[in-house]
């Protein structure tokens, strides 16, 4: 990639597709991630 240290994964695309603040969250904030109503509803399905 000449140099350019943004790699991104399958899961990151996968997961941009559907909602592109995850992979913000992911790569730009401190660990942990706010978690939002549409978070805790995913996961609890």
């Amino acid at each position: 990639m000449l140099g350019s240290d943004l790699i991104y994964t399958v899961t990151d695309l996968k997961q941009m597709a559907y909602c592109a603040r995850v992979v913000f969250y992911e790569r730009c904030l401190p660990h942990p991630r706010p978690r939002t109503s549409r978070f805790l509803i995913a996961r609890s399905a």
